[in-house]
């Protein structure tokens, strides 16, 4: 199993950790680091097979339309800024709730 990895600040705090890994990814990880290690004996970082494989992926998704997807979003966000915090678009009552 991986050991636990801790990074500092400048103060010696511990940082809190940039992205959560489920245990078995991470096991996936060691192992394909180990492996990498006992092929050319160099040191192989868990973060170079996830950056690795995600470009792998990536090289088979279809191109973006950059402006396009700008556009779409920026219709949704104008559409959803007349809505309440649920999204359902109807108005929120404050105050106690009515008994009887």
């Amino acid at each position: 199993m991986p050991r636990p990895r801790v990074r500092y600040d400048d103060k010696g705090e511990p940082l809190p950790c940039k992205l959560f890994v489920p245990p078995h990814l991470a096991k996936f990880l060691y192992r394909q680091a180990a492996k990498a290690r006992k092929g050319d004996g160099l040191k192989v970082e868990e973060t170079d097979i996830v950056i690795e494989l995600i470009e792998k992926w990536a090289a088979g998704q279809p191109p973006v339309d950059w402006p396009a997807l700008l556009t779409e979003l920026q219709a949704e966000e104008s559409k959803d800024s007349g809505t309440n915090v649920r999204g359902s678009g109807k108005k929120i009552k404050k105050g106690p709730p009515k008994e009887g």
